[in-house]
């Protein structure tokens, strides 16, 4: 959700510029179409219709076909264009690293931390 929000604020700032604001909110609405494209992946493959969490590496795959959404707008732009935008290549691989970092980075004791925070501030108040 970070992710996207940083990429729709970027978008925002650059809305004189519509070749940089629409590729950037192209980026934007790949990373946030990872989880439904997850949950089909999941109830595809395991028949379940359960909310619990998958572990961090099942996610990589959903992650990776949502990515192709990316690839078909890259090649759109290079046969309009004849090249790829920079905002693709830069959104892109940020978006790439961060979807293949958060497998390592979610079994950190910092990760962990945060995740405790954030679920204490969800908690109902008594």
């Amino acid at each position: 959700m970070l992710f996207f929000a940083v990429t729709v604020a970027v978008a925002a700032g650059h809305f004189r510029h519509p070749d940089i604001h629409k590729r950037l909110m192209v980026v934007a609405t790949v990373a946030v179409l990872v989880p439904a494209v997850a949950r089909v992946f999941l109830v595809l493959v395991t028949g379940s219709t359960t909310v619990t969490p998958p572990p961090i590496q099942v996610t990589l795959l959903p992650s990776m076909i949502t990515n192709l959404l990316l690839v078909v707008a890259m090649v759109c732009d290079r046969r309009r264009h004849g090249r790829v935008h920079r905002v693709y290549w830069i959104g892109g691989g940020l978006l790439v690293a961060m979807q293949v970092l958060r497998v390592p980075f979610a079994h950190t004791s910092l990760w962990h931390a945060v995740a405790d925070r954030l679920i204490g501030l969800s908690a109902p108040l008594l």
